[in-house]
């Protein structure tokens, strides 16, 4: 398919004996193993990604002591892998400032540095990995860092029929970009909601130029 990088969920935390040592599970690291060894073979930029995440629950800064448990045994574990192995921190922390949240993440990079000095660190914002947020974190002088932002613009297409978001699992045949002719009613279970209000803002919010307009955001970072 063409395909040449994979961003590998991991429920890292959950991967380990917990409190207080977070020692992980050395099944987890055969597994991961052979994961690794398929992307070498195959020449496919794999992303570990501590996906240990909960949209529903904010990101407590307490999350500083596990991240500084496990990552140095990832790295520890993964130091002697190719490049084509990469550290993701955290995956879209939220309800914690970005100022707050990126002292920790420069805590969880010394930590990694202190092992591996030759794998790329995906570093974020908080907001939920959020473009607008990007503005809000340090240029940290490590020089072998990516800086990951998400983007679901236009929301109302992007999520869709989501059941982990409110009132919008009922929303369906959404277009992008926008087409008066081709737009559906709100439906009934998203009567009143914010989901109406945006769905009446989409002449607006669903084109290519407003898309291109929040991008440039990102851009400009």
């Amino acid at each position: 398919l063409g395909c040449d990088v994979i961003r590998l969920p991991i429920n890292l935390h959950f991967m380990t004996n917990g409190a207080p040592d977070y020692v992980i599970d050395p099944l987890f690291f055969d597994l991961m193993d052979q994961v690794v060894d398929w992307a070498e073979e195959l020449q496919i930029h794999l992303l570990l990604d501590n996906h240990t995440f909960d949209p529903n629950e904010n990101t407590d800064p307490s999350v500083e002591a596990i991240l500084l448990k496990v990552w140095p045994q990832m790295a520890e574990h993964f130091k002697s892998r190719s490049n084509y192995v990469y550290y993701e921190v955290l995956n879209e922390p939220h309800g914690i400032t970005t100022a707050v949240w990126c002292q920790i993440q420069q805590k969880v990079i010394n930590a990694i540095r202190l092992i591996d000095n030759k794998h790329t660190i995906v570093v974020g914002p908080s907001g939920f990995n959020g473009y607008t947020e990007l503005k809000n974190m340090p240029v940290y002088a490590d020089n072998n860092l990516i800086y990951t932002f998400h983007f679901y613009d236009p929301f109302m297409f992007t999520h869709q029929g989501a059941t982990w978001t409110s009132y919008m699992q009922d929303l369906a045949n959404i277009p992008f970009p926008y087409n008066a002719a081709t737009m559906p009613a709100t439906p009934a279970s998203a009567k009143g909601t914010w989901v109406e209000s945006s769905l009446n803002n989409y002449k607006t919010d669903g084109t290519v130029a407003k898309v291109k307009q929040l991008i440039d955001i990102a851009v400009s970072f």
